[in-house]
């Protein structure tokens, strides 16, 4: 790393601020490999392993190829949640606020205006501020509060440099989504000291950004796109797509760096699949700069915090995400900021999210009883093998077959899992390892409440429970999801935009019975308001007749799978 010279205080002052062990740190007995490969993956069997594909951005895309044009979305990153926030701390055996107590919840660098409402009305007992320094931004949010009528989240203006002149409350959860990687290093010391003195004892930051050294062999891309953007905003676009053109014109006519940064190579792939004003947005819009998790883990180190772990719930398993021939390596570092540096090498990790403690909180006796767990897809979602990690799992065993359908319905607390007659053949601590493997693979979280028991007909007639999702889905988009705020979540679930419109003209039409032609009307009168555009592939689709016809063939599996879900989880209610 070019920081050489900070290289031995870093290391001094991780180790006093990152005393704690890491749980992933151990991996799966090395002296019994073949019986590790099932035994200690409690029933979840690795397939053939191979390093995940590059995931490059693609196009906003509905289960039935449709793709949506309109004004652009605003995402929520799942780290942000304070229940998934709570499980990585409990993870490291660090107590945190119960979620049905109130909370006081702080984000920092207000980008969107989205997330401090849409998280208002998932936690209605939070108190929730967003502080930014974009006066249009903050204005939306304002505007958006009101006309969903929040009254738990204010957003105000402030320069992330100079927080300490807000009068803010002391608070269990903050997030700085995108921030460290925007700011000077001044300002990230400021920040950090900031976000330490707000924090209570036992609170967590959530902290994510892009990082090296995943960016290193593409930020030669992005400063070329970025030369061809500057200059008259009217044309920046068109300047962008000429500049990805350039740049497709020197790989494929075999220029030296294409050849030796295969990376490179295909990161410009995926910019080629995409949509250029997304492209234009997420990677050549707002000025930012990849770092090291050794700055700022050392920079939140030296404020007092702890570095907890990741959100992405599988990045805390060494046996999951790192090669074997590393662990001997990962288990030798002395203390946890040397594990995560060598680490983040291993990984060649292009984006992070990572979470910080502040010490001091009272620890569980039990770290995981009264935490609920469920799963955020239908049941016919939940089949097959899926990817954990750099593994492939098929979620085989006994102990699925039986934890999987009783966990997905989010009815039921960890406790109330291990001690059911279901269950209790297999052991309390195989059915915990089993839940985490189960978070892992994405398809289960935490959730912040109990959701109703699955099972019965949901009420034949069913609008939105909450003011602010009706809010969100009248400016429906072309992103490639929408998220829905949930009060069973105490955060979003996300949908795709076909989704997000039939939601959209069920509650606007008033579904009643099969409700199929008074919800493809309404879908079909939403469509010629001009604002979205809905295409097959490339080509978008004008003729009324092939609009009904391609929302009518998704309709069934919408109202049969995603309606109990979405009405479990808090986001529809009878009518």
């Amino acid at each position: 790393m070019a920081r050489s010279k900070k290289s031995a205080p870093a290391k001094k002052t991780a180790k006093k601020a990152t005393a704690r062990k890491s749980p992933e740190r151990k991996p799966p007995s090395r002296a019994s490999k073949a019986k590790a490969k099932t035994a200690k993956t409690n029933g979840a069997v690795p397939e053939k392993s191979a390093e995940p594909a590059a995931e490059p951005p693609v196009v906003a895309e509905s289960p039935s190829g449709v793709a949506f044009d309109g004004p652009l979305a605003l995402g929520f990153a799942n780290g942000q949640s304070p229940a998934v926030m709570q499980y990585v701390a409990r993870l490291r055996g660090i107590g945190t606020v119960p979620l049905g107590r109130p909370i006081t919840y702080l984000e920092l660098g207000c980008r969107d205006a989205m997330t401090a409402g849409l998280l208002a009305a998932a936690l209605p007992r939070a108190s929730v501020v967003s502080v930014g320094d974009d006066a249009g931004v903050i204005a939306r949010g304002r505007t958006l509060a009101e006309s969903a009528g929040l009254s738990n989240v204010r957003y105000l203006r402030g320069d992330l440099g100079a927080l300490d002149g807000l009068e803010l409350p002391d608070c269990d959860f903050i997030s700085l989504h995108g921030v460290m990687d925007r700011v000077p290093a001044a300002v990230k010391t400021a920040v950090a000291r900031f976000v330490s003195n707000k924090l209570k004892p036992g609170g967590l930051a959530f902290a994510s950004y892009n990082a090296m050294p995943g960016w290193g062999p593409l930020q030669p891309l992005r400063r070329i796109v970025q030369s061809h953007r500057a200059g008259d905003r009217d044309k920046q676009l068109d300047n962008v797509v000429r500049a990805l053109q350039y740049l497709k014109f020197l790989r494929e006519n075999g220029a030296a760096f294409f050849r030796a940064n295969p990376a490179a190579e295909s990161f410009l792939d995926g910019l080629l699949r995409s949509d250029p004003a997304q492209v234009m947005r997420d990677y050549f819009g707002e000025p930012w700069e990849p770092i090291y998790f050794a700055e700022v883990g050392l920079t939140f180190g030296q404020a007092g915090l702890v570095y907890c772990g990741s959100t992405e719930a599988e990045r805390n398993y060494t046996d999951l995400t790192v090669p074997e021939t590393f662990w001997p390596l990962l288990d030798a570092a002395d203390n946890d900021f040397l594990r995560e540096n060598q680490k983040s090498l291993i990984l060649n990790e292009s984006f992070r999210r990572d979470l910080y403690c502040k010490p001091g909180g009272k620890n569980p006796a039990d770290a995981f009883g009264d935490m609920v767990v469920g799963a955020t897809l239908p049941a016919d979602a939940l089949r097959g093998p899926v990817r954990v990690g750099r593994r492939r799992m098929r979620l085989a065993g006994a102990i699925y077959k039986d934890l999987v359908p009783l966990a997905a319905s989010g009815a039921y607390s960890v406790a109330e899992l291990a001690g059911h007659p279901a269950m209790q053949e297999h052991g309390r601590d195989a059915v915990v390892t089993a839940l985490h493997r189960l978070i892992a693979s994405g398809r289960f979280r935490p959730f912040a409440a109990k959701a109703p028991a699955a099972g019965g007909t949901p009420p034949r007639a069913l609008r939105l429970a909450s003011a602010f999702n009706r809010t969100v889905l009248g400016t429906l988009t072309n992103e490639p999801a929408v998220y829905l705020a949930s009060p069973v979540l105490g955060s979003a679930i996300r949908v795709d935009p076909f989704q997000g419109l039939m939601i959209r003209a069920m509650d606007e039409a008033g579904l009643e019975g099969a409700g199929l032609e008074g919800t493809l009307d309404r879908v079909l009168a939403i469509l010629a308001e001009g604002k979205h555009t809905w295409r097959r592939g490339t080509t978008p689709i004008t003729e009324p007749a092939e609009l009904r016809q391609a929302a009518e063939a998704q309709f069934d599996g919408f109202r049969e799978n995603w309606m109990p879900l979405l009405h479990r989880f808090g986001i529809l209610e009878a009518a």
